[in-house]
């Protein structure tokens, strides 16, 4: 049964914090398959198992200890999300098995369940609320993911990529730096990509997944009108992590178009011969002088090929010696490089909007919510079970 995983990730997880969203999650959503009283049962069971296993006193002791806390956490968890789930036998069930367990656990229990029904005057399920009605205020911390239409999010995205790439100097590509532009440029892709997922995997509701994967691969599509190869490859790479490629009931419920452009992508970005169909495009676009972002990723990883600058200067027998193949190879990137520049210099102005909506939209861009892999894989477990 999943709450036994939770409730042994609860044992085992040393920051007990990044379950503490799995437990929402769960108590969301586990009325399709169990009822309150059925629930507590199992949690009631779980706290008198011993510790299986050939293990000294001490070691069940303390084994027995974590699984008593895990099931108060857990408890916690579920009253502060749904606590009119408390009711009638459950509710007798809840308060006999409080005053049988031992002080050192009811009462940190007994006192949270105070602190939820002083400040939840009404029964109220709100984390996984679907997004308010009527037109979004766009203010800091008053909307989310879905609350943004895709073309929002793809303009917005693509004014922060150019920046960034504008700000790139050449010496950041002849001298591998930490904590420069161009390092700023492949952590922003990082992150974004984690976000895809993040923004995924966290609705147990099907539908709300099916939901978020339409809406990633229409921003997908308006990164590729918009010319923004790297933004049209972090979110491809976000939604082929191995937490959303698993969601194969999810994906199968997505709309005949939906599926018809992930097929589009699937082919224009096809990792076949090291991407030779999105590199050939890329360049094609630059070399026209129409305004690019190329995929840093593949800019990167052709500055790393080339090693550092030193290695172009001399060959390695003799150091008096230019390897003019070498110095051509860099000097074609660096020129191609300051040719994107170039290019995008023209469109930035173009692109930006200084309007109050477009300014906290770029805000809430550059400080994405994002869980660590770990956890991503245990929120796509709960949403799809093995």
């Amino acid at each position: 049964m999943i709450v036994y995983k939770i409730l042994d990730w609860l044992v085992s997880e040393p920051d007990r914090n990044e379950v503490y969203k799995l437990v929402h999650m769960f108590i969301y959503n586990y009325k399709k398959y169990s009822s309150p009283l059925q629930l507590l049962q199992v949690l009631i069971n779980y706290w008198s198992e011993p510790a299986h296993g050939n293990v000294s006193k001490a070691e069940q002791e303390m084994i027995c200890s974590k699984k008593r806390t895990s099931v108060t956490f857990f408890l916690s968890g579920w009253f502060e999300v749904q606590y009119s789930d408390f009711k009638d036998t459950t509710l007798e069930l809840l308060e006999s098995f409080v005053r049988e367990i031992p002080s050192e656990y009811s009462k940190p229990l007994v006192a949270k369940i105070q602190n939820v029904i002083k400040s939840k005057p009404a029964p109220s399920i709100y984390l996984f609320e679907a997004s308010k009605e009527g037109k979004a205020k766009f203010e800091p911390g008053t909307f989310g993911f879905l609350d943004l239409k895709a073309i929002q999010v793809a303009d917005q995205w693509t004014i922060l990529d150019i920046k960034n790439f504008l700000q790139i100097d050449r010496d950041e590509y002849l001298r591998i730096q930490s904590d420069s532009n161009w390092d700023r440029m492949l952590k922003r892709a990082a992150v974004f990509s984690r976000w895809v997922a993040s923004e995924i995997v966290q609705n147990v509701k099907t539908s709300k997944r099916v939901e978020t994967i339409k809406r990633f691969v229409l921003i997908a599509m308006h990164f590729l009108e918009n010319n923004n190869m790297n933004g049209l490859m972090c979110v491809w790479g976000g939604l082929n992590t191995i937490s959303v490629l698993r969601l194969k009931k999810t994906k199968k419920r997505l709309p005949s178009q939906i599926l018809d452009l992930w097929a589009v992508l699937e082919e224009k970005l096809s990792e076949k011969n090291n991407f030779g169909r999105l590199r050939k495009v890329t360049k094609k676009k630059m070399l026209s002088g129409e305004p690019v972002v190329p995929w840093f990723e593949l800019v990167n990883k052709a500055r790393n090929s080339s090693a550092e600058y030193d290695d172009y200067i001399s060959t390695s027998t003799d150091p008096k010696i230019i390897n003019f193949s070498k110095v051509y190879i860099l000097g074609e990137q660096i020129l191609n490089f300051e040719k994107y520049k170039k290019n995008l210099e023209k469109v930035d102005l173009f692109y930006e909007s200084n309007n109050k909506t477009d300014q906290n939209i770029r805000t809430y861009l550059e400080h994405l919510p994002t869980y660590p892999d770990d956890v991503l894989w245990k929120m796509s477990s709960i949403c799809e079970p093995d």
